[in-house]
């Protein structure tokens, strides 16, 4: 139990989802531990939801809520960004990452930060995941595979009696879903790669880490329920086409950013491997717009080549 509360900076990003962000915020207000504040950024949605958002923190007169509207989008790397120079600025001593398609338990909080205060070395947590009104794991700790890429823990598996996975332990990954993070951290390492605008970032920051020194600690005491994709429009069985560009953009930033040159022969592998795999699942699978998709997966690979970064630039 905490005698003293460390102060948390809560930060979710916003992009057209204002039911997934409010109900994120409402779950967020009851959580056990009262030394906070809640940093929720619009990352200049489209359709209006950040003036609804602002709205309807400014109706909820809670001075834990701070809204941040962003000129641009940022993505998931620099909307996080934002808000988490604003929080350093006020001087939190933990930064909590949070998707805003989630819910979370109670104490979700309260156990990571008393992970983190166990040991100085420390300097990352994450939670247990599950899919939205699920008894189904997303995430429960991570790893990188034989092959150099990062991989979730427990993906998919039943846990009806929340018996799977639950000791603390360090791990090599945390998934940004759900990520805390000391303060001392961040000033030390820096913040989230831009280049990356979303996906792969969370798995670069955590290599980034612990190549500097740190512990990172899976707690499944902390549950949080992920409604996945909620902003990307991506779903189990079928996703945006979007999707496709920063997963092959991105995967080959990760290899060349995290790995020395000898250590990326087999990573660099992988990517024909996906490749093929991408081809010969449009080729036989019922989901929608595979053209686009197909044309994403090359502007993915040509961008990643020339070094396109960042949010994908429209022709």
């Amino acid at each position: 139990m905490l005698i003293v509360q460390p102060h948390v900076g809560v930060i979710l990003v916003n992009y057209n989802g204002y039911e997934d962000t409010t109900a994120c915020i409402n779950s967020l207000l009851q959580l056990n531990y009262s030394s906070k504040t809640i940093y929720v950024v619009d990352n200049q949605s489209p359709d209006g939801s950040g003036e609804r958002l602002h709205s309807w923190i400014k109706n909820k007169q809670s001075k834990e809520l701070k809204f941040i509207q962003s000129k641009d989008n940022l993505g998931f790397s620099g909307g996080n960004n934002l808000a988490m120079k604003e929080a350093l600025k006020d001087g939190v001593q933990y930064v909590w990452l949070i998707n805003n398609d989630t819910e979370v338990d109670s104490n979700a909080l309260l156990k990571m930060v008393s992970a983190l205060t166990e040991d100085n070395k420390i300097g990352m947590a994450g939670s247990k995941i599950y899919y939205y009104n699920s008894d189904l794991l997303w995430y429960a700790g991570g790893y990188f595979n034989s092959l150099g890429l990062p991989r979730h823990r427990g993906l998919d598996e039943q846990d009806a009696k929340n018996t799977l996975y639950n000791e603390l332990s360090e791990t090599d990954f945390i998934t940004g879903c759900s990520l805390l993070v000391k303060a001392e951290l961040i000033q030390q390492i820096g913040m989230l790669d831009d280049d990356f605008f979303m996906y792969y970032e969370d798995a670069e920051w955590s290599l980034r880490a612990k190549k500097n020194g740190w512990k990172l600690v899976y707690v499944p005491e902390s549950i949080v329920w992920h409604k996945v994709g909620s902003s990307t429009g991506r779903e189990k069985k079928d996703h945006s086409p979007i999707i496709e560009y920063y997963d092959i953009r991105n995967n080959i930033f990760f290899i060349k950013k995290v790995y020395s040159n000898a250590e990326k022969i087999i990573p660099t592998f992988t990517i024909v491997l996906k490749l093929v795999k991408k081809h010969v699942r449009l080729v036989i699978s019922q989901e929608t717009r595979k053209k686009e998709k197909l044309a994403m997966i090359y502007q993915g690979l040509y961008d990643a080549m020339v070094g396109n970064k960042g949010l994908l630039k429209k022709k």
